[in-house]
């Protein structure tokens, strides 16, 4: 009879460490999983913010009295991937949204729903949206890089221009004479 009460009271003690880990990786794996998804999202906007803060300068460089026709040629180009940047980098925050969802639906049918076929389906649906988080950023920072080189380019090919205006740029104020 001792024995009974004692191997019983291990399977309680057996019973309720097994649940105490349940709970540590159920809050950890949240914990984990909102981690992941809030460091993916500022990492999209700011390669959104890198594009659309390139884009704005190089049209605020047009904003000039007399722009080179270097520039107008060149210019636009390094506009135009500046703008596929954002959109990308917009798609990328899209992925990461649609990556989040579909973990936490995977978690669920694992879970609650006690369906595994359709928790390998979103796992797989998971595993497509977070190649597409990397890809999304891949793909922006080279439009970063590609539309800088359009600007470098124009900037380098483009002429010097002087003042149109009634005062100079530099006011020359001559030394004591010698």
């Amino acid at each position: 009879m001792v024995d009974a009460a004692v191997a019983l009271t291990d399977e309680v003690a057996d019973e309720e460490e097994e649940v105490a880990k349940d709970e540590f990786a159920y809050a950890r794996s949240h914990e984990a999983s909102k981690f992941a998804y809030e460091t993916c999202k500022v990492i999209a906007q700011t390669v959104l913010l890198i594009n659309g803060g390139a884009a704005t300068a190089v049209i605020a460089l047009l904003s000039r009295d007399r722009v080179d026709q270097a520039l107008l040629t060149w210019v636009p180009w390094g506009v135009g991937a500046y703008a596929l940047g954002v959109l990308f980098a917009a798609v990328m925050l899209f992925c990461v949204m649609m990556m989040a969802d579909n973990w936490n639906y995977f978690w669920y049918w694992s879970s609650h729903g006690e369906d595994p076929e359709h928790a390998l389906k979103t796992e797989a649906r998971a595993h497509l949206w977070h190649k597409g988080v990397y890809i999304f950023f891949v793909v922006p920072v080279v439009c970063f890089v590609v539309g800088s080189g359009f600007v470098a380019y124009g900037l380098a090919k483009s002429k010097p221009t002087t003042p149109t205006g009634a005062f100079p740029s530099v006011i020359y104020v001559p030394g004591p004479p010698k």
